[in-house]
């Protein structure tokens, strides 16, 4: 039994704020090899669309949603967003 196996995200929703840094794009590709469905989270929509397309052409649910943590009404947004495209 692998790791991930162990450890399986399947049918799990991650959301990655700051996703497009280069520890949070490497923290959604590792969540998404596990098996979650991944929400790309950050101010920079096209950095996040660039993460999300890597992840996707790999096989990998997931999408980027642009969102200014600071403000509740873009957090509000963004969590509506994740659940309107991954049903949870």
């Amino acid at each position: 039994m692998t790791i991930f196996e162990k450890f399986s995200l399947k049918d799990k929703v991650a959301i990655v704020t700051g996703g497009v840094g280069l520890i949070g794009a490497e923290f959604c590709k590792t969540l998404a090899e596990a098996g979650a469905a991944v929400a790309v989270v950050d101010l920079n929509a096209s950095a996040s669309q660039g993460i999300v397309d890597t992840l996707t052409k790999s096989g990998y649910n997931a999408v980027a949603v642009a969102t200014d943590i600071t403000k509740p009404d873009s957090v509000n947004a963004m969590v509506d967003k994740v659940i309107s495209t991954f049903g949870r």
